[in-house]
């Protein structure tokens, strides 16, 4: 008996380690395919940046009437899409908004995940309290924490921190913009910045020292995209409610998390009449005629986004064209929103 049961266990560990040898066979071929279509689709086609937005702005700097335009537009196209703050606010849903509240210059900000939201707040902050005048913006840090979080104790007020009837009038009385971002754009940054331990971390460089030391880097820059590829395949995978009623573990699994949210939800553009919106694209321009209309008295600092163009390119070479048309479905509102559409030159 004792012969039988380890002649079973021999055949099981015989049949598991053929597994992982096919595994890891079907992966190197895998990756090595991979890494070197990848690397001849980036090197081989030269693309210019801005087609990778997917955007309807221009390169140069909008005028006063295209900001009009941006707006106006919103407006123009809620009427497809259906939404009510305040029914949520009556019924003490949660919104998952991030708004900055500035009494003293009547402004309100919404912040969405990926789209330069931090830097506002600090923007924000060194307008507002003497302690940060000296400050260079990247240095600058509130909360308990040590950084900027919509948690209570800061300097910062937030929108939910006040009853719903002044909610009301701030939303009605206010200066309101917010900044957003092409989806595709800001869905990677997100996913590498929560999911990428080397993207933004402080270790960020020795790391990947060691790896280039290794020849190791281009593996995990490659592995990377395979597992992003994996990532959205489980976003689209989710369904807009839960498995089943009253089942916290269901209802979990199937809840989006903030940076994954569509702006619609974060910003509640068809329930808010915002008065400026501020794009990614044209960050720059945007935000040196936003802070001068403002008078906040802070320049608007240029520095390069960290998921550029070839970044996004990267990361969606080799993503399935139904795939794409799946991810326009799920953020249906903002593409058509902000006037933004699935940029041709990743779907090839």
């Amino acid at each position: 008996m004792a012969n039988c049961g380890a002649l079973v266990r021999s055949k099981l560990l015989t049949a598991v380690l053929a597994f992982v040898l096919v595994f890891a066979i079907v992966y190197q071929v895998h990756l090595r395919s991979f890494r070197e279509t990848g690397s001849q689709y980036l090197a081989d086609e030269k693309v210019d940046p801005w087609e990778v937005h997917g955007s309807s702005e221009e390169k140069f700097r909008p005028s006063e009437k295209r900001y009009n335009e941006r707006v106006e537009h919103v407006k123009e196209r809620c009427v497809h899409f259906s939404d009510n703050l305040y029914e949520d606010w009556a019924n003490d849903r949660d919104t998952f908004m991030d708004v900055v509240v500035d009494e003293e210059k009547r402004i309100m900000f919404c912040g969405v995940p990926k789209a330069a939201t931090t830097l506002m707040k600090r923007i924000f902050l060194k307008s507002s309290f003497p302690r940060y005048k000296d400050v260079p913006l990247d240095e600058i840090r509130d909360g308990p924490n040590g950084k900027l979080s919509t948690t209570h104790g800061q300097d910062l007020k937030y929108l939910h921190e006040y009853p719903v009837e002044q909610r009301k009038g701030i939303i009605r009385d206010y200066f309101k913009f917010m900044i957003v971002r092409p989806p595709l754009e800001r869905l990677l940054s997100a996913y590498r910045d929560k999911t990428d331990p080397l993207s933004y971390t402080f270790y960020n460089k020795k790391v990947m020292d060691a790896l280039k030391d290794r020849d190791l880097a281009d593996e995990y820059i490659y592995f990377d995209v395979e597992s992003f590829h994996q990532f959205l395949q489980f976003l689209m995978a989710r369904t807009p409610r839960p498995l089943a009623e009253g089942e916290e573990i269901a209802e979990e699994s199937n809840e989006l998390i903030r940076s994954e949210m569509r702006v619609l939800d974060l910003c509640r553009p068809c329930s808010i009449d915002y008065d400026f919106i501020g794009k990614m694209e044209t960050i720059d321009y945007d935000m040196d005629h936003l802070l001068k209309k403002l008078n906040l008295g802070v320049s608007w600092p240029r520095k390069d986004v960290t998921t550029n163009a070839d970044y996004v390119r990267l990361y969606y070479h080799g993503f399935h064209q139904e795939h794409f048309s799946a991810l326009y479905d799920l953020y249906k509102s903002d593409f058509e929103l902000f006037e933004y559409s699935l940029p041709e030159v990743l779907q090839k």
